[in-house]
């Protein structure tokens, strides 16, 4: 499962394909609703098989959680000043994990760092995502008093006050907390500096991107948080990111190749373009399961449309909202139903959609406080559970998003 930013939205204007996913059960018509105590979400992940979820707060500054369904929040972090060769960390530092209650544990922010991202879970609780760490230093910026340039061109980093002397190089590494209580930092590829992790399978496969001199690879790591598999690109290209990975090992993403960027399949040690809809240019896969059906996004002259991709019946397009022109799948369960968000009348909303292919808005499906949004669903389990990032519009100004909060739909509701 795998953590998504904020969507921007796009216009495509097409008439509604008929798509073929698994029959599942839709009796259940609505749902009881949880705040899971986040008020300044970035990205959720999740929910796993017990309704935990994974949740990051904060753009520059960011920290993670994972909260239990009673919940308790545990804090993600990483208390160390570095790393040795295999990952593991020397020292030791904080930030969060959530279970469906609201239960958080801390696992620490470095402590010269102050980034911890998480983006995936699994069933078993472990949570992958990216942090900062240290190497090495060089002479601070003269000419720009406060500022040091990172290890990425044209990066800078701001300091509270002109720093004197030599200022510290951070870099962006995939981690690994583990869900009793354990911390690492993944492996890059050889002669890279940074990478990250946004999916883990109940195998305990990794996936994500290391990247350096040579452009930005997809990888996967074995449960053992040993060495980088590079995935590989499509012929012709240097990038690509792998986003997803069911429990039967298929792996999901983008590769940029000759003719632009593509959603791809990596099966079998190949890597298999699973193309565009229909005069799109772009495309990008964000989930599997174990099936092989996948979700994502096409791009081109239209704008943003959601598709859904199987092997028998090739790339699908996901209706949006009535009076929408826009959509975005994000995650698809074990039975096929699929969780995104969808432009309708009353702008973007959280959707779902169900072997019926119409996509259902979930806001009309719970109890929401007055004022409050359901802008994307997330997340989907087999129970079929959603994590949907919600918004107050009375808090939402001209110029700027209000903040997103985390919520947790369970089927069945009065």
């Amino acid at each position: 499962m795998r953590i998504l930013p904020c969507l921007s939205v796009f216009i495509f204007g097409m008439s509604v394909l008929q798509i073929l996913i698994p029959q599942v059960p839709w009796a259940a018509q609505s749902y009881t609703i949880q705040e899971l105590g986040v008020v300044d979400a970035i990205r959720a992940a999740g929910p796993n098989g017990s309704g935990t979820v994974a949740v990051r707060s904060g753009f520059v500054a960011a920290t993670s959680s994972r909260i239990s369904p009673g919940g308790r929040a545990d804090k993600l972090g990483i208390l160390a000043n570095g790393l040795n060769d295999l990952g593991d960390v020397v020292d030791s530092a904080t930030s969060s994990r959530m279970a469906p209650g609201g239960a958080a544990d801390n696992r620490g922010i470095l402590a010269s760092g102050d980034y911890a991202s998480a983006n995936g879970i699994n069933d078993a609780g472990d949570v992958v995502g990216s942090a900062n760490t240290m190497f090495g230093s060089r002479p601070c910026r003269e000419d720009i008093p406060g500022l040091v340039v990172d290890d990425l061109p044209g990066i800078e980093k701001p300091f509270r006050a002109p720093p004197p002397g030599n200022c510290p190089i951070s870099t962006v590494r995939a981690v690994l907390w583990k869900s009793n209580g354990g911390f690492k930092y993944l492996r890059t590829l050889p002669g890279d500096s940074a990478s990250e992790a946004f999916a883990i399978n109940n195998q305990g496969t990794v996936v994500g991107y290391s990247s350096g001199p040579k452009g930005v690879h997809a990888v996967a790591w074995a449960p053992d948080g040993g060495k980088a598999d590079n995935l590989g690109t499509l012929p012709g290209g240097n990038t690509s990111k792998a986003f997803g990975i069911s429990d039967t090992g298929l792996i999901v993403g983008s590769s940029r190749g000759p003719v632009g960027t593509r959603a791809v399949l990596w099966k079998g040690n190949r890597i298999h373009d699973i193309g565009t809809l229909p005069g799109d240019m772009a495309s990008e896969a964000h989930g599997v399961n174990s099936n092989g059906s996948i979700v994502g996004d096409s791009h081109g002259p239209n704008g943003m449309r959601a598709f859904v991709w199987t092997s028998g019946n090739g790339m699908k397009a996901l209706p949006a909202l009535p009076g929408g022109t826009s959509a975005s799948a994000l995650a698809i369960s074990e039975l096929g139903e699929i969780a995104g968000s969808a432009e309708g009348i009353s702008g973007l909303r959280a959707v779902l959609w169900s072997n019926t292919h119409e996509p259902q808005d979930l806001n009309t499906l719970v109890s929401l406080p007055p004022g409050m949004v359901l802008m994307q669903a997330v997340g989907i389990n087999t129970l079929g559970q959603i994590v949907a990032l919600g918004r107050d519009q009375k808090n939402i100004h001209a110029n700027h998003e209000g903040p997103s909060r985390v919520f947790l739909l369970t089927r069945g509701g009065p």
